[in-house]
Order: structure tokens, then C-alpha cells, then sequence
């Protein structure tokens, strides 16, 4: 299956309940493409307005230059009337992906592997 490969802006970061994670907001507008995911505040080296490049895949990814990569698995695919909404999990820290377009890779209980540069 074909891996998702996408170029995205750092558009926002929040605070969540727990001290040492935010929640990151990345968008791209051209593939209309946007994943929020939780991440640890002292070890993402991500700021607002970063272009980053993510790599999501069903097999294990190369981290050579990598500022972020995880291991986690899809818990959830719901389908609204204008787009995917894809939820997982990386060790209890949340990732949701919301797409125009259906991702066959992204399906539900599948281990996936994302890499972000």
C-alpha cells in the first residue's frame, strides 16, 4: 500500500490537561490534509509556522533524519459527508488525521509508523 507522504505547516500548539504535552495542529492546504496529534513539549522540536514533511507508513520507516518517529496503531475511522477522520494512538499519545480523500493504509487496528522531518 502506497505510503502517505505530505509537506505541512505547523499552524498551531496547545496546551493540553497534562503538563509536559501539547497538541500540535498540521495543515496542508494543497492535499487538504490536517493531523492533530499529542506530542511531549521537552522533546518536539517543533514551532508555529515550521514546514515539516511526515511519512506515514504500514511498515517500519528509516529514522536517519528524523526529528520525530513513532510506532502506534489506527483505533478509529469515521467517514463524515466531506471527509476521513482517522484516529490513533502512540502509546497513549493521540494522533488524529482528517482527509478529503479515503487512505486504504489507514486502516483500523493496523500498526503504522510515522516519521516526522
Amino acid at each position: 500500500m502506497a505510503d502517505i507522504k505530505s509537506e505541512l505547516i505547523v499552524t498551531k500548539i496547545e496546551p493540553t490537561d497534562l503538563n509536559k504535552i501539547q497538541k500540535y495542529q498540521l495543515t496542508s492546504e494543497k492535499e487538504q490534509l490536517n493531523i492533530t496529534i499529542e506530542l511531549p513539549k521537552e522533546l518536539t522540536p517543533l514551532k508555529e509556522n515550521d514546514k515539516v514533511y511526515i511519512q506515514i507508513s504500514d511498515k517500519p520507516l528509516e529514522t536517519k533524519n528524523t526529528k520525530i518517529a513513532l510506532e502506534g496503531k489506527i483505533s478509529r475511522k469515521t467517514k463524515t459527508e466531506d471527509k476521513y477522520i482517522y484516529q490513533a494512538s502512540f502509546g497513549g499519545l493521540q494522533m488524529k488525521i482528517e482527509t478529503k480523500k479515503e487512505e486504504k493504509i489507514l486502516q483500523t487496528t493496523r500498526t503504522i509508523y510515522l516519521n516526522i522531518t
